[in-house]
Order: structure tokens, then sequence, then C-alpha cells
């Protein structure tokens, strides 16, 4: 690209990216368990899972800090399972930084050009250039611990692309930070990754930082894929009740279809709905709590009679946890409307929501 070169406009050519059966195991435990992926160059795809589905260890091998137990990776086409880490053309972000405190940020940022025999001149130019990239010019003379978290972890970005890698991996990069910065740094990520066009391997736990940033997200339980979709995709079609729980708030109800009707448990009547499932199908309906209207009624609406237990206000709207006739324990999401007052803890309301808009899932 030679982004630090010339110019920061000018893009990387980012590359492709498959996990091919890769197995990792330590010991008794199987941390990935035939892991089969495909990454198009210049996606940014993130791995989503609990502490435990095998993430990390994915990110790891990927790195080259792990061999794959079985299976293969490839890059553009070529296997570098068993090569180095430095012949592997990858730059790497850590939720710590791992900033030197006794460099300034321009050593910080240059050292790994310094670390492949680039003279002094060219590195201190690139440097600099990078840094106007991710909006610290001026800065160069500073020490880590002058700087804010947000301004660090630009260090830390800064030196991972230096070089020009293919690939960037980060892991977990914005752990240490607080909300507002956190959000700030996502869109911050996100336009540098645009902007320089290179491939971005996210691993994170936090479900609104896999959807806000994404392409594509790879939702991970157990050492294996539970998913693989855009974050509508994934929000609005989980696969499983495991996708569903996880990614965001649900409600998950038992249910039925029999004669062009679904029934759910308990609620106490049939609803007609134009659902594609099978006649006879028993299952899960997945219910998101922004489905959930006061006083809607309709053909196909499900209207439940409800008991506030809990309110909480949350600025654009509340979160109320109910009792709902016949569905058990609920959680609704109302947004704030013009001459509706909120609910409070054992107020009774009607809330309804339209059948054709909840997910039907398979035990």
């Amino acid at each position: 690209m030679n982004v630090p070169r010339d110019t920061a406009t000018q893009r990387l050519t980012g590359a492709s990216i498959a996990f091919q059966g890769v197995s990792q195991a330590f010991g008794k435990v199987q941390a990935l368990d035939n892991f089969s992926l495909d990454v198009r160059a210049g996606e940014f795809v993130t791995f989503l899972g609990p502490s435990g589905s095998g993430k990390t260890t994915a990110l790891n091998l990927l790195a080259g800090f792990l061999e794959p137990s079985s299976g293969d990776i490839l890059i553009d086409g070529r296997s570098i399972a068993h090569l180095p880490t430095e012949q592997r053309n990858v730059g790497m972000v850590f939720q710590s930084y791992s900033l030197f405190p006794h460099m300034s940020v321009l050593e910080n940022v240059a050292f790994p050009l310094r670390m492949r025999g680039v003279s002094l001149r060219e590195r201190s130019t690139r440097a600099e250039a990078v840094l106007e990239l991710v909006q610290l010019k001026g800065y160069g003379s500073r020490r880590p611990h002058e700087l804010s978290g947000g301004q660090r972890q630009r260090v830390a970005f800064a030196r991972a692309v230096i070089f020009e890698p293919k690939v960037l991996l980060m892991d977990e990069p914005l752990g240490a930070l607080d909300l507002k910065l956190r959000e700030a740094m996502q869109h911050e990520i996100r336009q540098l990754q645009r902007r320089i066009g290179c491939t971005v391997i996210y691993v994170t736990h936090d479900q609104s930082e896999a959807l806000s940033m994404s392409d594509r997200i790879v939702v991970m339980n157990n050492g294996g894929i539970q998913q693989i979709g855009t974050p509508r995709e994934i929000y609005d079609q989980p696969a499983n009740p495991f996708v569903a729980n996880f990614v965001g708030e649900i409600n998950l109800v038992a249910g039925r279809f029999e004669g062009g009707e679904v029934s759910l448990a308990g609620h106490g009547g049939a609803v007609p709905s134009s659902t594609s499932l099978q006649d006879g199908w028993r299952g899960t309906a997945a219910i998101r709590p922004e489905l959930f209207e006061r006083n809607l009624r309709g053909p196909h609406v499900v209207s439940v009679d409800c008991q506030i237990v809990d309110a909480a206000f949350q600025g654009s709207g509340m979160r109320y946890t109910a009792d709902a006739a016949g569905l058990g324990p609920i959680v609704i999401h109302e947004l704030r409307r013009a001459g509706a007052a909120p609910l409070e803890p054992g107020d009774r309301a009607v809330f309804g929501f339209e059948l054709e808009r909840v997910v039907f899932l398979n035990h």
C-alpha cells in the first residue's frame, strides 16, 4: 500500500483467510473442533462468543502463537499453519496496548520497522504519516503515560499497521476502556479499517460491539461455530436458541404449529399464522423485547396481559420485566412516546406482538 510512506488515503490490499477443518486440543480439552471459515479480502469479521468458546484460540492459531492439532490455515491461498509469526505479514492489537513505556509514541509506532531493519529516516517518516492517519499528528514526542486510553489504543493500531500487514488481528482491544470511549473507538477503528483496506479478524464477547462494527459475525461456543452471518442476520434470524439468547436480550417461549395456527405454551389460544413451519412443528418462539407494543391487537397479534415486576429507565425508553399471563417472566423494551406514561411495578397492561416477526427455532 505504502500508506505511511506516501499518503494516508491509499489502501492496503487485504488478504483472504481460510480455516480448513482446524482443531486444537489442550490435553483432554478440545478448544477448537473442526473449525472451517472463509474470510474475504478486506472483510471485517468478528469472532463472538463467551469465555471458553474458542474465539481466542482461533485468533492465536492465525497469529502463529499456536500450531493446529489438525487442519490447515491459509492466507491468500498459502498455507501458514506452520510458518513462524514474523513470516505471516499479520498485525496484532491487544487489549493491554503493549506499548513500551520508555519509548516515545513515535518510537513505539516505528518499532516494527526498526525490527525489520528499515533506516531511521524512513521509519520516522512512515511513523509520522501513520500517526496522522490515526489523528495523532504532533503526539510523536510524548510518552504512553501522557496519553488517554483512547489515544494509546490508536498508537497500538498505528504500530500494528505501519509495516503494511494484509491481515490485522484484534483481541478484545477495547475491553479496558469506559463505555463512552469504547463506543467512540468502535467507530474510529471501523473508519480506519475502511480507509486502509486490510482484512480484520476481531475477537470480543461484547455483542453490541460485534453488531456495530462487523461485516460478518462468527458466533462461537464450545469450540465450534453456531452461526455465521451479517449483524442483521445474526440478530433478526438467529440459527438456534444459543445464538438467540447470547446476542441481545430475548424471550424464549415453547410453541407449536398445527392447522395453520401457532400456540405458545400456556398462552391459552392459537393465533393464525402464514409462517412456513411444517404442520406439527414443536420448538421455541424467540421474541425480541422491542417487538412488544402496548395495546397492540390484530388478527396475527399475540396479546398478553402483563403485570409489571420491574421498571428501569434507559434514556430512549423503558425496560420492563413483567409477569405475562401464560408466558411467564418476560422482558419488554418500550420506546418513549408522547402521551404514553411509563408503567410502574405493580401496574397491569396489555402488550402485543406481531406473530410474523417472531423467529421459530427447533429445540
